[in-house]
Order: C-alpha cells, then structure tokens, then sequence
C-alpha cells in the first residue's frame, strides 16, 4: 500500500503523509468544466510521479488508479474485475498496461481492455493545470457484475 492518500471533505482535499506534515490542504472549491465534462482537483502534480500508482476515491465513490508513464497521465477503476480486488494501484507498469498485482492481468492505460481477455477498467478523463491533477467527476455507475 502507499503510505500517502488524499480524503475528501466538503471538497477540500488534505494530504495524509506522515512524511509531509507541513503540507498544505489541496482546496477545490469547484469543479472544473471542459469538453462537457466536469473535473475535480485530486492531488498535487508532483505526488504522482512516474511509473508509480496512486489510489484516489472521488466524491461519487468511485476508487480511481492514477499512473504517470512516459509522462502522460492515466486514470483507471483501482478495481480489478477479475475478483474485485481494489489493487491495481499497487500494480506494476510494463509497456503501456498495469498488471494486477493479485491477478496478473494486464489492462491498457489507455483504454482499461485486457490482454487476456474481455475485461476492461473504466477510464477517466485526467489532465493537470498549474501543479495540480484533475479527474473526471463522473455519475457513480454500479460495475455490471454488482447488477445482481
């Protein structure tokens, strides 16, 4: 598990890093709207750094993976839906895709497909603007195998 995650409250973001105590609260006060989407700011730049992952949970509950791989940011379901598991963020980074850490399976940074078969994560919008990260705030959707 990573040692830092970010909690929302009343859409202030703080860092929760035993490391980085003097670390100022993230505010984001309101969402962005680009291209008919609306973005929330998730972190600051410098904490997402290469080939590492990042857990985030957006306000509708969505658990979100955060990657930067050759210098493009990426955003997929932290949900393998494999056996649902809520780690890929912890997955390792080889050619473009994470691979599950419980699984093995391989999904595509950029369009969430596996390689081995059908399944697929969910892919967010992401982008960053002046040393912060923002995600796509989209309507929580039940994954289709909680449908039951």
């Amino acid at each position: 598990m990573n040692p830092c995650h970010f909690l929302l409250f009343s859409k202030q973001f703080f860092l929760v890093n035993p490391l980085l105590k003097s670390r100022k609260p993230l505010h984001s006060s309101e969402n962005i709207y680009e291209n008919d989407k609306s973005y929330i700011a998730v972190m600051y730049s410098e904490d997402l750094v290469e080939n590492r992952g990042r857990q985030i949970s957006l306000p509708n509950g969505d658990e979100v993976a955060l990657f930067r791989y050759n210098s493009k940011l990426h955003a997929v379901s932290n949900i393998c839906p494999h056996q649902h598991f809520s780690s890929i963020c912890d997955g390792v980074i080889h050619n473009g895709s994470v691979i599950c850490p419980m699984h093995d399976w391989a999904f595509s940074l950029d369009n969430g497909k596996c390689a081995e078969n059908e399944a697929s994560l969910k892919v967010y919008a992401i982008f960053e603007r002046e040393g912060i990260v923002y995600v796509e705030d989209s309507i929580a959707k039940l994954p289709a195998w909680m449908n039951y």
